[in-house]
């Protein structure tokens, strides 16, 4: 972000996803390098630096989140084998990032590694559906 932004007071969409809404049950999707420190290896791609984290103010977004909710039945994953071998039965709160930056399109996307969105809206709908309020999902 800019300077002049920054010191106006505003802040990036990492920032406005956990701090603005900080009630999310279910984050799914790419961009783990912009919740981590800048330099900060990624945990898929420990030797690329192009995917190390960008965050410029030493914040580890991923791991405040984790603490925020240590005493929750709270996830972070970061892969496909992580994702599919919850039960969702006993999660009440998940955050998974599977790249560094955007997700793949599904005719490029590593099968082994990243999720499908199919199968990433069934874990979520699957989590969800427990609140007996009902739920409210945006899949983008």
């Amino acid at each position: 972000m800019p300077a002049d932004a920054l010191q106006s007071g505003c802040k990036d969409i990492a920032r406005q996803l956990f701090e603005n809404i900080p009630n999310i049950d279910v984050i799914m999707g790419g961009g783990r390098k912009y919740m981590c420190p800048k330099n900060m290896p990624d945990v898929e791609y420990p030797t690329q630096s192009k995917h190390n984290g960008t965050r410029k103010d030493g914040r580890n977004l991923v791991e405040e989140w984790t603490n925020k909710r240590k005493n929750e039945r709270a996830h972070y994953v970061w892969n496909k084998k992580q994702l599919l071998s919850l039960n969702p039965n006993n999660v009440d709160y998940l955050l998974g990032l599977f790249e560094p930056a955007e997700m793949s399109y599904e005719l490029e996307r590593n099968t082994e590694t990243d999720p499908s969105l199919t199968e990433m809206v069934d874990v979520a709908i699957n989590i969800l559906k427990k609140n007996p309020n009902g739920f409210y999902l945006l899949v983008e």
